[in-house]
Formats: C-alpha cells, structure tokens, sequence
C-alpha cells in the first residue's frame, strides 16, 4: 500500500523545472558602469534575461505544440469517412450539455516502467521477503493498475476507483474502492480508503482523485475528437469502427494523471472506436509521464462510454441523497 501511494504522489509531482522555477533565480549581479545610460541597458538586459529564464524554466512545457495552437479544423465533407469522428465529437457535446442526458464510463489504467532503447538496464528489485535475492533484468515493471465507473452531465461528476484489473485489462470492481471522487457546479470531494476508515466520508478538495479520466478530460474528449492527427482508418471490429491517430496533450490533460498535461510527453498515441451511430464508446491511450528521467513511466488506458442507461448522480455530501 505503501509503494502504491508513493507512486501515485510520483505521477502528480511537477516535474523538476517547473520546481525550480518556483523557487525562483538569484545570484544574478550587475557590474556598474561609468556611464548612466549603459547602466540602465545592462539592468533591462538582466532582467529581460531572468524573465527569460524564468518563462522558459516554468512555463515552456505548458504551452501546447504549434498544432495545438492553429485554427480549429474544418469538418470533412459528408462523405469523408473521417466526418464521423466529427458527428461523435457533436453528439458527446450534446450529452455533457446543461439540457444533456449524461454518459457513464469504465476504465483502466495500468502503470508501466519500460527502459529506453539502448538506455540503463531495468531491473527488479529482491522482494522484502527475500531481500538478498539477486536483482533481475527485465523488460517492463507493472507499478500499478487500476479499474474505475462512473457518469458525467452538464453540471455533476462521479466516479470511483479500484485496485487491480480484471484478464486482458478488463475493468474489475471486486476489491476494495481506493478513491473516489465527485463534482457538483463546481464544487469537487473525494475520499479514500484512509478517510473511510476513519470514517470521514467525502472531503471537499480543490482536486479530483483520476486515473485516465476525470471531469476536464471529459469536455476535452469532443476535441480530441475533432484534432486527431495522422489519421487512420482501421475499419470496422468487434467493438465499432476503429480508427488510430495522435493528440496534443491539450485535449487530454488527464491521461497520466489529473491536470498533468505540463509532464506528459506529446504527441500521445490514441485509438478511437465508434458506433453505428457515429457514438464515441471506445478510447485506448498510451501516455508517458516525463516525471522518471531515467526510464519509460508509462500509463495506459482503457475507456468504454455507454449512453443507454445514465443512473442519477449522488448529491453533494450531506444531503439526503449523497453517495454511500
């Protein structure tokens, strides 16, 4: 459990510049010189200098590609295969409006640690119950994985999270909830395993406890939709018209962790799946969090959405509704 929470506080820590650039620059002087006008020069030459250093320190990563930046795409023509993922970009729009009908989801998030290509050896570490055992060289280390539900409308949020997967990355609900989150016009809580035991319940915060999938993400998922880039066209499989492309993570904020655009390398890998109703139901990502510089930290997602049966979502804590 220990390990679980370490590595969880790992996938949300801002990466090391944006640190060190909250701590600020110092130790920059500047020679005085004989003449006035000479002085000033060199003052705004530093300044603009540490300004700089500054922006590019703590901000750089933040801003999204030139791509993320250009004018909206132009919707294909009605003929063009590609206009459906446009049609399901409408269509989720139309579920998450104020007047919508909401959507529900599942998923997954399987967290992997994977050395570079001609990088440092990984190794797995002797368990504590053999601790002079000698360490082994291996291809990927599973760090965690994890199945959540939940529904979303126009103005509510809810979902809750559970360890393990079920075979071949299915979600599974059997263990206990490690977190849970909800959002009501604004107003976000969570709980967890912790503050269920000491019997506290949901907990205003100013964050919302997800893996793969969260309330930004979500409004952000008809973008994504509509900003795919090398575009493939796979055709139609047991789960709906697939299709592959890639995404800035500016329409994906949350796929490593919630609001982790700023550490989460670009572009990301996506596969989208379709229904005959041109319906988003199905997204697969592989996302990798730029946190670990020494190997690969990988997160990978499973989400399936489904629009037939939306249950009402809990109402604020304290209420005669509130979730259990």
């Amino acid at each position: 459990m220990a390990l679980r929470r370490a590595f969880r506080a790992r996938l949300h820590r801002p990466s090391g510049a944006i640190r060190a650039a909250k701590k600020g620059l110092s130790g920059w002087t500047i020679r005085p010189h004989r003449r006035l006008a000479s002085a000033q020069v060199a003052r705004v030459l530093a300044v603009g200098l540490i300004l700089g250093l500054t922006f590019a320190f703590g901000y750089l990563r933040r801003i999204p590609a030139p791509t993320a930046l250009a004018a909206d795409p132009a919707a294909p023509a009605a003929n063009d295969p590609a206009s459906a993922l446009f049609r399901a970009a409408d269509a989720l729009d139309a579920r998450l409006a104020s007047n919508g009908q909401g959507i529900v989801f599942t998923a997954t998030q399987l967290q992997l640690l994977r050395p570079y290509p001609n990088g440092p050896i990984l190794y797995r570490q002797p368990e504590r119950d053999n601790p002079t055992a000698t360490p082994v060289a291996v291809d990927q280390i599973i760090l965690g994985a994890l199945s959540g539900r939940g529904a979303a409308t126009g103005t509510a949020f809810f979902a809750e999270w559970f360890d393990g997967q079920g075979e071949n990355g299915t979600p599974s609900f059997a263990g206990t909830r490690t977190f849970g989150g909800l959002s009501r016009d604004g107003a976000i809580w969570r709980r967890d395993d912790r503050s269920d035991a000491d019997g506290l319940g949901w907990l205003a915060t100013s964050e919302m406890p997800g893996f793969g999938i969260d309330p930004l993400s979500l409004r952000e998922f008809s973008e994504l939709l509509r900003h795919l880039t090398a575009l493939q066209n796979l055709g139609v499989d047991a789960d709906g018209h697939h299709w592959r492309g890639a995404v800035d993570p500016l329409w994906y904020p949350g796929v490593v962790s919630v609001d982790g655009s700023a550490f989460t390398a670009s572009p990301i890998p996506v596969e989208i799946w379709l229904d005959t109703g041109d319906r988003l139901v199905g997204l697969f990502a592989i996302a990798q969090n730029l946190n670990e510089p020494v190997y690969q930290l990988l997160c990978v997602n499973r989400i399936a959405f489904d629009y037939d049966t939306v249950p009402a979502i809990p109402d604020a804590p304290g209420s005669s509704s509130a979730a259990p």
